[in-house]
């Protein structure tokens, strides 16, 4: 039969491929349902008998595909199901809450408040805080707060449709309540993110206050944009004159900014210092960037490209751009399987 042949021509390049694009399927099928919140144990345990049964036919190398994908696709539903799980909270995490939490993400100012996301404690997953808009918290900083913790709900947009927003910040934020306008909100303390992380927003928000010292607004605002993307800072106004002409992709990070950091990293740094210099600075100079970028979905399948890339000159293999897109994949999914229900990319 077909399927105990051994086929040559099928390269290693293409399985990783379609094992990549299996895994990707389940985790979308899984985000899409929530039965397999509550299955996702035997679905592990099937998903380990069909790899068992696939080494033992090794032999067979189309069998061995076959077995394989199908244990690949029972690998991202049970991922999925049990990543869903784990957030899952009971009816008693919604309730009155005070005492403090840590401000485990960039802070996002809007129109009307500033938007934190805060964990409360090391055992609960975070929830989003609508604070006031003044004064303004930064990343690692302790807060004490008081408020109603409530199930995030999903809502219509202007145009009609259902926007999932409980899917959304769980994607987002693995954010699984909301605290609206919370009482009594003060500092506590400072200092207490990842240290790497603190200093590099605290460079972050340095060069953006020098930016907006130098310059009025709306420049100011596009100069942010520019340099360490998003329009959070836009007004309304600015920011659909922007749509109307087109320009909105000029303050969007992306693969082409990744591309000079690493030009400016590795190929100059080669020059001068070497090449294990060159593939350190490389290195660092992509985690950098994507976090003082804000780490989006785009940015940061951008940075694992760019990562696979001095990977590739570190092996001494060349870099093919397919093949680099379906492992950044893998690893996003792999990292965060809801972001391929949320994700264009998906």
């Amino acid at each position: 039969m077909w399927l105990c042949g051994n086929v040559t021509q099928i390269t290693r390049s293409l399985i990783v491929r379609i094992l990549i694009l299996a895994y990707v399927a389940g985790a979308f099928i899984a985000s899409a349902y929530e039965y397999f919140n509550t299955s996702w144990q035997p679905i592990f345990c099937i998903a380990a008998a069909l790899l068992v049964a696939g080494w033992w036919f090794r032999r067979y190398k189309m069998l061995v595909l076959v077995y394989f994908s199908i244990s690949f696709i029972l690998i991202g539903l049970g991922w999925g199901g049990y990543y869903q799980a784990r957030y899952q909270m009971p009816d008693e995490f919604y309730t009155d809450f005070s005492g403090t939490g840590i401000v485990v993400s960039e802070p996002l100012p809007k129109p009307t408040y500033q938007q934190l996301i805060v964990a409360i404690s090391a055992d609960n997953p975070r929830i989003l805080v609508k604070a006031e808009t003044y004064p303004l918290y930064n990343y690692g900083d302790e807060i004490k707060f008081t408020g109603k913790i409530d199930r995030v709900e999903s809502f219509e947009t202007d145009d009609g449709k259902v926007f999932d927003y409980p899917q959304y910040l769980l994607m987002k934020f693995q954010a699984v309540g909301i605290v609206k306008y919370p009482k009594d909100v003060s500092l506590d303390s400072e200092d207490n993110g990842n240290v790497i992380v603190s200093n590099i927003l605290r460079i972050k928000r340095t060069l953006e206050n020098a930016i907006m010292r130098a310059l009025p607004m709306p420049e100011s605002a596009l100069g942010r944009g520019l340099l360490t993307g998003g329009s959070a800072s836009f007004t309304d106004a600015f920011r659909q004159a922007m749509q109307r002409t087109g320009t909105s992709h000029i303050v969007a990070i992306s693969g082409y900014n990744v591309t000079i950091v690493i030009l400016i990293f590795f190929l100059a740094v080669r020059r001068r210092l070497g090449y294990w210099v060159a593939l350190g600075s490389g290195f660092a100079a992509l985690a950098t960037f994507v976090i003082l970028t804000g780490a989006s979905a785009s940015i940061v399948r951008a940075g694992i490209m760019g990562s696979l890339f001095l990977l590739a000159k570190l092996a001494g293999r060349q870099n093919r751009v397919a093949y680099t897109v379906f492992l950044a994949a893998g690893v996003m999914v792999a990292l965060n399987p809801l972001i391929c229900k949320l994700q264009s990319g998906c």
